[in-house]
């Protein structure tokens, strides 16, 4: 009797790990059409999306985990404080520019095309900004690798640790990202979409629950490609550099998925003193400032 229930309890894991995924991304689309339609504040839909994210990948990384891990808790809610906060003055700064530029450019004027067609080009303006941004960072020894260098610095991934960014890293991203998004003249539902999409896949991309993806590996940035990403190995390190989806890093070949293989180590290899311990957060914001 207990080997039956056993064995109905992992084929439930099995279930979960092939379906959370497109439930999240099918459920949070669904939620963000019906707010869009009903005319509800995007903002607190974004978030409240987000938050349910979040406790659902935290207590999917209980009972499918993927690896065991010990979560640095502290470290993770002041790193999402600050991150949330470094967003809001990417807006400000990306706002006060696209305004004082607006009078002398402007890529599209006001789009009048489809709303659905405004979508797509958000997300793709959204993916290859982030994309080429992020393989910038990557060139290393230089300033913008310092100060991204914070997230690679965790010894292990999962759902909370996403937000373990530097404050510089998040401006610098996101102030450029909004600058293109208004500048392109798209319409806040559109823009709202692409920035949920990348919301929804860094939470899923850095969770430690043990989904599969199977086949949508070759369409959106998992566990199974985000993973590489942060790996000790710099020939996997530098893949997978999309935000979202895996459109540009098949493009500009920098794909990196082994089907059934995940990365050895996690975090950065050099034990160079300009990096600090993965917990000591003053010495993290440090480091840019080092020579």
């Amino acid at each position: 009797m207990k080997t039956i229930h056993t064995q109905h309890l992992s084929i439930w894991k099995k279930i979960l790990s092939v379906s959370l995924f497109p439930i999240i991304l099918l459920s949070s689309i669904g939620t963000a059409i019906i707010a869009i339609s009903s005319d509800f504040d995007l903002n607190i839909t974004l978030f409240t999306i987000y938050l349910c994210i979040l406790i659902t990948l935290s207590i999917a990384e209980l009972i499918i985990p993927r690896n065991n891990i010990s979560i640095i808790f502290k470290r993770d809610i002041i790193f999402t404080v600050i991150s949330n906060l470094a967003s809001k003055v990417s807006l400000i700064i990306a706002t006060t520019i696209t305004i004082a530029l607006s009078d002398y450019i402007s890529f599209f004027e006001k789009l009048d095309i489809a709303l659905w067609k405004e979508i797509i080009l958000a997300i793709l303006i959204t993916e290859l900004t982030i994309y080429s941004l992020h393989r910038f960072m990557h060139r290393k020894n230089n300033f913008f690798w310092k100060i991204h260098s914070i997230h690679h610095l965790p010894k292990q991934i999962y759902t909370l640790m996403q937000s373990v960014i530097h404050p510089l890293n998040m401006i610098f991203v996101f102030a450029i990202l909004n600058i293109f998004l208004q500048l392109a003249g798209l319409a806040i539902e559109a823009i709202f979409i692409a920035i949920l999409l990348i919301t929804i896949m860094s939470a899923i991309g850095h969770t430690n629950a043990n989904l599969k993806l199977g086949f949508l590996n070759y369409m959106f940035q998992g566990p199974d490609l985000h993973h590489f990403h942060h790996s000790q190995n710099i020939n996997e390190s530098n893949k997978n550099l999309g935000a979202s989806l895996t459109l540009f890093d098949i493009i500009f070949k920098t794909f990196y998925y082994y089907p059934h293989n995940y990365a050895d180590k996690i975090g950065i290899t050099n034990g160079d003193k300009e990096y600090a311990q993965e917990n000591t957060i003053k010495e993290q914001l440090l480091i840019p400032f080092k020579k």
